[in-house]
């Protein structure tokens, strides 16, 4: 979400970030952020340290990130797979 913030609404440009989570079958959770800012370039996303970060927490929790968008002006959509939290676990 920071990212978005950061970087989709530049120069004072209005726009809406969203953020979701679903519980999907099979035991997983999906977390969505998605934004109607400028979007980003697959160029652009290599090496961003905002990236890394998320690349780095979902492996943590055995998931899956995947970004969609481009620079069409379509914003960005990132989504990361990851197990469900097991309630009876202790913690």
């Amino acid at each position: 979400m920071t990212n978005a913030m950061k970087h989709a609404f530049p120069e004072g440009r209005k726009g809406r970030v969203r953020v979701k989570l679903h519980a999907k079958g099979g035991g997983l959770m999906t977390l969505i952020v998605e934004d109607d800012g400028i979007g980003m370039p697959p160029k652009r996303r290599e090496g961003l340290l905002g990236l890394r970060l998320i690349e780095m927490f979902t492996r943590q929790i055995n998931g899956k990130v995947v970004m969609e968008g481009g620079s069409g002006g379509d914003g960005t959509k990132v989504l990361v797979t990851f197990p469900a939290p097991n309630n009876s676990a202790q913690h």
